[in-house]
């Protein structure tokens, strides 16, 4: 089954255009990659460094298209300009600093009567340094100034051009993400801009696979207390194909941690009555 984002088809499991993702032969369970199986058995081990990468990537992707093919739709005319925000030898990341400039140009484009979606992603430079990549849709006319002569950036140096593919530029950066070991607490990827219809489908894409799939049709979901899912159009509780089983910890200094899962014992979809009407509102307040 395939829905339609724009002009290009989104296969159920999530990745725009890509139809033969789908593979045709029964549900995906949503642990197909980043896994490794366990030779006493059927459980299988998340590496949770390398789940976070692939939902930024899938994050930055899907927002970037969202945002031109949903966002833009009545906002013809936008050119995507690229930031790159780096920082200057002896500078260290702050995790407000992406922020602070994004609030200052949002406030600066909203005195000129206007908005700014955009989309940023954070890399580390071969210096082990982070810096980040920003693209922003502009209105016809108007030109960003460079952020760190505003005093928009005043962590180090920017620069700031004109992108042909804005999606192809975000995405290459995205993909080296698995480059070195990130700084804890930062963040790796970031929009904002979206209009409302964007927001909702960026949210059912990020959903995990197995629960697009048994849901069918796009719809707001409730995640509800004991790994219940709640799809808001028929007020049925479904619960993952997956039990956890135990976490693994990484050794002092290096990535590996992690999270071990096993198939429940019933093979299908668990599903359980939600509590309380879905019609009255009663579920989403939980």
């Amino acid at each position: 089954m395939h829905t339609h984002l724009g002009s290009q088809p989104v296969a159920v499991d999530g990745r725009p255009g890509d139809v033969a993702a789908t593979g045709g032969g029964g549900p995906r369970l949503g642990l197909s990659r980043f896994i490794n199986k366990s030779d006493a058995g059927s459980e299988i081990f998340l590496d949770a460094r390398a789940a976070r990468l692939r939902r930024m990537r899938s994050g930055v992707r899907y927002s970037a298209r969202l945002v031109e093919e949903i966002t833009l739709t009545s906002q013809r005319g936008r050119r995507a300009a690229m930031v790159t925000l780096t920082y200057a030898p002896g500078v260290n990341w702050g995790p407000g600093d992406v922020s602070a400039f994004l609030d200052r140009m949002c406030k600066w484009a909203s005195r000129r009567g206007t908005f700014i979606p955009y989309v940023w992603v954070a890399e580390l430079q071969i210096r082990g340094a982070v810096h980040f990549h920003v693209v922003l849709w502009l209105p016809k006319g108007l030109t960003i100034p460079k952020p760190d002569k505003r005093g928009w950036w005043p962590h180090g140096a920017t620069r700031v051009e004109w992108a042909r593919r804005a999606v192809g530029y975000l995405t290459k950066y995205a993909s080296k993400g698995d480059s070195g070991e990130m700084p804890r607490g930062l963040r790796l990827w970031g929009s904002g801009g979206l209009c409302p219809t964007a927001r909702e489908w960026r949210a059912w894409l990020r959903l995990p696979g197995w629960l697009r799939q048994a849901l069918g049709e796009r719809q707001r979901v409730v995640r509800l207390p004991g790994g219940l899912w709640v799809g808001e159009l028929t007020g049925e509780a479904l619960r993952s194909p997956w039990e956890f089983v135990r976490l693994q910890l990484p050794a002092v200094g290096l990535p590996g941690g992690g999270v071990w899962f096993r198939p429940r014992s019933d093979p299908r979809y668990i599903r359980e009555e939600a509590p309380g009407d879905p019609q009255s509102g009663e579920q989403a307040s939980v």
